[in-house]
């Protein structure tokens, strides 16, 4: 009887030993570390994801995300999701790039930053007991060809206005603009037209004055990909301003633009090297003080752009100068440059 009851308790011994080895309780010994640099409204997705552990040192993190976007040309965004594993997942890194159209809502676009998350995050809980809360799902039922009647071109239209005034003081101020961007993978066409106006009127004694300056200007720009690396392009403009006394003016310039990280990586890092040259005539509406009415000039502009987006924090640094090929003494010089740290 003795040894009928010890084996007994082997047995049930046993049983409890193999259930806790294969107890999957959502606990904070299971969960992944993770750390969050970028995107927006850190508390949905807290919310959203509650299965991780959210930690507020990067170096205690298991996987470290980071999260920049870029606007696109046609005027929505391009989300790159960088997932970099550490510890003992240092060698599992992954990037998700997503993107949202000109009209997205704030909630749509919450949405696709939290699904890519957790698509991310499954390569790294699948190493995890975790892995056995998880299922998949597919939620289309058919995939069908999609037909874009608009043929990848997007319309905009842009009119405000204010105005406020007092005793002696009124200021009118209304602008409109309108746009047409068609962005494809081997061409990027925009076209645009705006007009600005702006009355500014004094009542001094029994003196009024009005001030008035109206703007308008026009840009076409197309540019071709040529590669991971290569673009060019041309672009033209034409514009009027009272208050830059310029009567008319119009110009075309042609660029080129070489990329020496591949395109496909712009979102993390870039380092862009562009060249324009071309032609501009002026016609002022009161002699300027070069003692000119009119004049026609040709240009140049060299630009170097560095961008680079890492765990430590980001870079970017930008140089520009422009002379017009007359006068060499006529030049301008530019330089830009912001670095943010991750110190703790």
């Amino acid at each position: 009887m003795k040894n009928l009851l010890t084996t007994y308790l082997l047995i049930i011994l046993s049983t409890l030993y193999v259930l806790a080895q294969t107890d999957t309780t959502l606990t904070k010994e299971n969960q992944l570390n993770i750390f969050i640099d970028g995107g927006y409204d850190i508390d949905h997705i807290r919310k959203e994801i509650p299965y991780v552990n959210y930690v507020r040192d990067r170096k205690d993190a298991d996987v470290h995300i980071i999260i920049t976007s870029q606007r696109t040309g046609a005027g929505g965004r391009q989300y790159s999701v960088s997932f970099n594993g550490q510890k003992e997942y240092s060698n599992m890194i992954d990037t998700i790039v997503f993107t949202t159209i000109p009209n997205s809502s704030e909630e749509e676009e919450r949405t696709k930053q939290i699904n890519t998350i957790k698509l991310g995050l499954m390569r790294y809980i699948a190493q995890t007991p975790m892995a056995e809360m998880f299922s998949i799902n597919f939620n289309h039922k058919t995939t069908e060809e999609i037909i874009d009647k608009w043929n990848s071109w997007v319309y905009k239209l842009d009119i405000g206005g204010y105005g406020n005034g007092e005793e002696s003081y009124q200021n009118l101020s209304m602008w409109g603009n309108v746009s047409a961007d068609r962005i494809t993978e081997d061409w990027k066409t925009e076209i645009s037209y705006s007009n600005h106006f702006n009355q500014s009127t004094y009542f001094l004694d029994t003196e009024t004055y009005k001030i008035l300056n109206t703007s308008n200007y026009f840009e076409g720009l197309a540019v071709k990909s040529m590669g991971e690396h290569w673009s060019s392009g041309a672009q033209i403009e034409l514009s009027n301003s009272t208050f830059s006394n310029i009567k008319l003016s119009y110009e075309s310039n042609l660029a080129i633009e070489y990329n020496i990280f591949p395109y496909s990586e712009s979102t993390t890092k870039q380092l862009r090297l562009m060249y324009m040259a071309g032609y501009k005539h002026n016609d002022y509406i009161d002699t300027t003080l070069y003692d000119k009415i009119s004049e026609d000039l040709m240009q140049q502009n060299l630009e170097i752009a560095f961008e680079y987006i890492d765990k430590w924090g980001s870079l970017s640094t930008g140089v520009r100068g422009s002379t017009y090929f007359h006068d060499f003494s006529k030049n301008s010089l530019n330089i830009n440059t912001n670095i943010s740290l991750n110190i703790f």
